[in-house]
């Protein structure tokens, strides 16, 4: 069975964050919640060639992070979805999937030829948010189930 989790009726911010500030000592919810930003926000301010001149690369960034959650039945219903399409290629989506999903499967060659034009830092990057974003939507839905059950 396939549910959409919508971000409106449960989210990492309104939900998630306070579960695990709650029940995990510590500070694993700041820790997780750093560790997010930081990966999410990370930039050089460039693009690939673009070196001279400096790019906003959140459009970018926030369309490989909701892509991976949409992958995983997340929907943030105040994001629009087009832009997954605005920035991501065909072949980009497929190893974004590939990486999600199967990331033993990934190869060399998946590496190099993913896009051609990102530097291979910015190709290590791009893996961090995939990575990063799996484990939220996976927090997610093991933090809604104990929600649930407390109820």
């Amino acid at each position: 069975e396939y549910e959409v989790l919508h971000t409106e009726d449960f989210s990492w911010d309104e939900h998630c964050f306070s579960l695990v500030k709650r029940y995990f000592p510590g500070e694993a919810g700041q820790i997780l919640e750093d560790l997010f930003n930081l990966t999410s926000k990370l930039t050089y301010d460039y693009f690939g060639q673009q070196k001279e001149e400096c790019v906003d690369t959140s459009p970018y960034r926030d369309a490989v992070w909701y892509y991976v959650h949409r992958i995983f039945g997340i929907c943030h219903d105040d994001y629009d979805y087009r832009q997954v399409n605005t920035y991501l290629n065909r072949p980009t989506k497929i190893f974004l999937k590939k990486v999600a999903c199967t990331p033993w499967k990934v190869r060399q060659e998946d590496f190099a030829h993913f896009d051609r034009t990102l530097s291979p830092s910015e190709k290590c990057h791009v893996i961090l948010i995939v990575a990063e974003a799996r484990k939220q939507a996976g927090l997610m839905y093991g933090l809604r189930a104990v929600m649930n059950h407390m109820r």
